[in-house]
């Protein structure tokens, strides 16, 4: 069976279609835990918009959805035209898109192999990675429950070597966290180039070309994740 990654855009009853209030707000699903047992769904959550004010009005209208049971903000970042706010929310199980996909997969041997979302503009924009035979059909039961703007799929495996391409090495991936938790990323500084270089025994500008590879790669992969789906 071939493999494809099927891109969705759709709007359904969840609140994400508040961003639609609010042009240029995105947000991104770091990470979600279906419980269906409990009927809830536990994401972490990166909301980006334009200002602190804006963001207190998109998280109270957040917490204020009928299928909000909870949120909790964990962490904020302001900087000039941009906020960016790391939250917790709990919503109902039942009737999300993830309700729908983890049926099919109970239904279909697990044909859905894995699944990512982020929002802009009141839309859902889904990646799921699906055998080709079954999308027709996917697709069609999801439409039972969502308004779906449009669809297309893509060379599965071609894109599975795009995303390990980018995939950073175990050396790149020590290095960018040995200059994440010294400070190199903050503003001001909390550590220079060459204080990196001389903690990890190699020269500065060996440091600054794993650094940009390390960058490059997380951008591309994000760029590949996270695109229009033009």
């Amino acid at each position: 069976m071939v493999l494809k990654l099927l891109k969705l855009v759709l709007q359904h009853n969840d609140w994400s279609k508040y961003l639609q209030e609010f042009p240029g707000s995105k947000y991104i699903i770091i990470n979600s835990l279906p419980l269906p047992s409990k009927d809830t769904i536990q994401a972490l959550v990166k909301l980006e918009t334009s200002n602190k004010d804006l963001m207190k009005t998109i998280l109270k209208k957040i917490k204020e959805h009928s299928r909000t049971k909870n949120v909790e903000v964990l962490n904020t970042y302001s900087a000039k035209n941009h906020t960016m706010a790391i939250f917790k929310v709990i919503t109902n199980y039942k009737g999300s898109i993830t309700e729908q996909i983890i049926n099919y997969n109970s239904n279909h041997d697990h044909k859905v192999l894995t699944y990512q979302e982020y929002g802009k503009n009141g839309l859902e924009y889904w990646s799921i990675l699906i055998y080709n035979r079954y999308i027709n059909d996917f697709v069609h039961i999801l439409n039972e429950h969502a308004e779906i703007i449009s669809f297309n799929s893509f060379d599965g495996d071609l894109i599975l070597n795009h995303y390990f391409k980018y995939s950073l090495t175990p050396y790149e991936s020590y290095v960018l966290k040995v200059a994440y938790k010294l400070g190199y990323f903050e503003w001001p500084k909390k550590a220079t180039s060459e204080d990196i270089a001389k903690i990890l025994n190699i020269s500065k500008s060996t440091f600054t070309q794993i650094l940009r590879n390390a960058l490059r790669k997380i951008i591309a992969k994000e760029l590949l994740l996270y695109n229009d789906f033009s």
